[in-house]
């Protein structure tokens, strides 16, 4: 997933690599002394990279421009996830974010690649207080 700005720009800029690369390699038709299908199934591999980075784009800006009201997880382990969506929603960065609960930019980021596993819960509580967001659980019991 990506997480900022500059994450999305990096996977466009590899978009547009993969496209040239892709490009040059069909115009060639094929290296001297490739297996062709070698050959072919280099140009799809860089194919199915560029689309796997494409979609993550598209998931990025879709959050961008999503309304944060909500965001549904499906157990403990994905239950700060949204944290991070509801920064992208709110056109927030890492560093703004950092700033406003008095910490690093670099453990901003730690905290979200590793799903806020290893944030102290009053960290937790300020993020989200940060994010003007509010943490609802409910766990049912079994039927």
């Amino acid at each position: 997933m990506i997480r900022n700005g500059r994450q999305r720009e990096f996977n466009l800029e590899f978009i547009g690599k993969f496209a040239r690369t892709i490009e040059k390699m069909e115009a060639d038709g094929g290296a001297e002394g490739v297996d062709p299908l070698l050959y072919r199934a280099e140009i799809e591999s860089l194919r199915e990279k560029s689309s796997e980075l494409q979609a993550e784009v598209d998931e990025y800006d879709r959050i961008r421009s999503s309304d944060p009201r909500s965001y549904e997880v499906g157990g403990l382990a994905d239950a700060l996830s949204p944290l991070v969506k509801l920064r992208i929603s709110l056109g927030m960065d890492e560093a703004e974010l950092a700033g406003m609960v008095g910490l690093e930019e670099r453990q901003i980021v730690e905290y979200e690649s590793a799903g806020y596993a290893e944030a102290k819960a009053y960290q937790i509580t300020e993020i989200i207080g940060a994010l003007k967001a509010r943490m609802d659980a409910r766990i049912p019991r079994p039927a």
